[in-house]
C-alpha cells in the first residue's frame, strides 16, 4: 500500500481518484457506511470544476456521492467503508495505523508509504499528529443562506451575513435574502441555511513526517460548503506530491498561505458568492 487516507468525504475520495490517476494505489477508510443522503451544497470554482473534469465523475448524484461511488469502484482505490482510524503505532519506515473494522468487531494495522488525513474538522488524525489549530480571535456569528437563482442560466449562489450572537437559524431567509439584495433578489428555491462563526482555524502545519492533512482536516472554514475548492485544491496538489513529482514540503509552503489568503478574504466583509455557472447543481 502507498498511501493510506482517512475520510472518504470529497477531500478524500477525490485524493483517491487524482492518485489513481496518477497510477498511485490507496487505501480510503471511512467510517460512514455510505456517503450523506443529503448532498450539501458546495461552492466550486473553475480550476476545482475542471480538476473534477480531468477524473471524468459524473457529479448528477452530488459532489460527495458522486465522488464516493467512483472512488469505490476504481481498481486502484481500496474504500473501507464503516472502518475507523483509531491511531497511530510507532513509526518505523512510513506509517502503521490502527483501524477498527465496526460491522467485524476486528481491530487492523495497517502499513504504508504516507498518510493522508481527510477527516474532517474534528480530524482524528490532526489530533493523533499533535497539530493544533491556529484561529481568529473574537469569532462573529454569521449566516449563510445557499440558493438557486430563477430564469434560464440557473446558477447556485450563497449570500454570508453577520447575525446577533445567541439568535437561532433564521426562519424566514427570504426576508433576510430580500434585506440583503432588495431588487437583486432573483431565489426561486432556497437550499440550504447554516450558522457558524468566523473564527475559521487553520492547522499550525500541514505535515508531520510521512503525514498529511488536507481538506477540513488542515482548515476549518465553515460552513465547509465554502471551503470545498479550497480542498479540491489541497487534493490536487497532495497527490502531485505523493505521486513523486514535487517535493513533500512543497505541499505546506502552497497550500497553508493559500488557506490563510481565503481565511483572510472570509473574514473581510459579508459578499454574495456564485457557484459553478449554469449547473443548478447543488454540488
Amino acid at each position: 500500500m502507498t498511501v493510506l487516507i482517512v475520510g472518504a468525504g470529497p477531500t478524500g475520495a477525490f485524493l483517491a481518484l487524482e492518485l489513481a490517476r496518477h497510477g498511485v494505489p490507496s487505501v480510503v477508510l471511512d467510517r460512514a457506511t455510505a456517503a450523506p443522503a443529503r448532498p450539501e451544497p458546495a461552492l466550486l470554482d473553475d480550476p476545482s470544476v475542471a480538476a473534477l473534469r480531468r477524473i471524468g465523475v459524473d457529479l448528477s448524484g452530488g459532489l460527495a456521492a458522486s465522488l464516493r461511488a467512483a472512488a469505490a469502484g476504481h481498481p486502484l482505490v481500496g474504500l473501507r467503508p464503516g472502518w475507523t482510524f483509531t491511531g497511530l503505532l510507532a513509526p518505523g519506515e512510513g506509517v502503521r495505523a490502527v483501524a477498527l473494522d465496526r460491522a467485524a468487531g476486528v481491530r487492523h494495522v495497517l502499513e504504508a508509504r504516507y498518510l493522508a488525513g481527510c477527516d474532517g474538522a474534528r480530524s482524528t488524525v490532526r489530533q493523533c499528529l499533535g497539530i493544533p489549530l491556529d484561529g481568529l480571535p473574537d469569532p462573529v456569528p454569521h449566516c449563510s443562506i445557499y440558493y438557486r437563482t430563477a430564469g434560464q442560466d440557473q446558477t447556485v449562489q450563497v449570500v454570508r451575513l453577520r447575525v446577533a450572537a445567541g439568535d437561532a437559524i433564521p426562519t424566514d431567509p427570504v426576508a433576510l435574502l430580500r434585506a440583503a439584495l432588495g431588487d437583486r433578489l432573483a431565489a426561486a428555491e432556497i437550499l440550504d441555511v447554516v450558522q457558524w462563526d468566523d473564527a475559521l482555524p487553520v492547522a499550525t502545519t500541514y505535515r508531520r513526517g510521512p503525514a498529511f492533512l488536507a481538506g477540513e482536516a488542515a482548515h476549518w472554514f465553515s460552513p465547509p460548503s465554502e471551503d470545498a475548492s479550497l480542498s479540491i485544491a489541497d487534493a490536487v496538489a497532495l497527490a502531485a506530491v505523493l505521486a513523486g513529482h514535487t517535493a513533500l514540503d512543497s505541499y505546506e509552503d502552497a497550500r497553508r498561505p493559500a488557506a490563510c489568503r481565503a481565511r483572510d478574504r472570509l473574514k473581510s466583509r459579508d459578499h454574495v458568492m456564485t457557484e459553478h455557472p449554469g449547473s443548478g447543481q447543488p454540488w
